[in-house]
């Protein structure tokens, strides 16, 4: 102990995801404004007045969340253990999500809310993927596939920035992104942009300056100190 409780946790979930479908963002949800249904779409949680909206669409965002917890969880499975009913079940969820060009997500950041719940989810996955990127049955042409997507992705992350929390996930999800793409110039791109974003964001006390006018100032504070380690 801890890593006996802390490895058992990691199986049981792996063992848990094995039972986890496909999932896309075709199958289901409100069909984005751009009329693509491969394109990221969800609405805001909340109302204007801050009060929780139960009918807003959030299921591509349910979809990303399941995507990244049981790929990482797999993932990590494989690594642990080697064994490849782990690795299997994470490339199937793969190639549903990213590769099967029926179902397979665009790999853009869309509306505002992507801009965020795409860079807390798939940076997870992308994590899943480097733990079994050697595993022999991933096949050339997938991990060709999944490196094209990955670069598409980065790219887009590059195109916008924000002055909080956003940001530190943003870069996050790039370099996560471009380390599958092996791509160094995103690489460099983040690494600079992470700096920058310290002194803006963080002052000599260390509070997390951005977040202190909003209604739960702790959490996304502690959201910020996450993204940024």
């Amino acid at each position: 102990q801890p890593w006996k409780a802390a490895y058992d946790k990691v199986i049981s979930q792996a063992n848990s995801a094995l039972n986890t479908p496909a999932q896309s963002v075709t199958f289901g949800g409100k069909v984005p404004p751009s009329g693509d249904k491969h394109d990221y779409f969800t609405e805001p949680p909340y109302l204007s007045d801050g009060v929780y909206d139960p009918n807003a669409d959030r299921t591509d965002y349910n979809s990303a969340i399941k995507m990244r917890d049981s790929v990482r969880s797999l993932g990590m499975a494989y690594a642990f253990t080697g064994d490849s009913k782990y690795a299997d079940k994470a490339v199937q969820l793969v190639r549903a999500w990213a590769i099967d060009p029926d179902t397979k997500l665009n790999p853009k950041f869309t509306n505002g809310q992507s801009h965020i719940e795409i860079a807390i989810t798939m940076s997870g996955m992308f994590y899943g993927i480097d733990l079994i990127w050697n595993y022999p049955d991933f096949s050339s042409d997938d991990k060709v596939a999944i490196k094209s997507w990955a670069q598409q992705f980065a790219d887009s992350g590059s195109t916008f920035s924000s002055n909080e929390n956003f940001d530190l996930w943003r870069l996050v999800f790039v370099s996560s992104a471009s380390v599958i793409a092996e791509d160094t110039n995103n690489l460099n791109y983040v690494f600079d942009r992470w700096k920058y974003d310290i002194s803006d964001q963080m002052d000599t006390e260390g509070k997390i300056i951005r977040e202190l006018h909003r209604t739960t100032s702790l959490s996304y504070s502690m959201s910020g100190v996450n993204g940024f380690i």
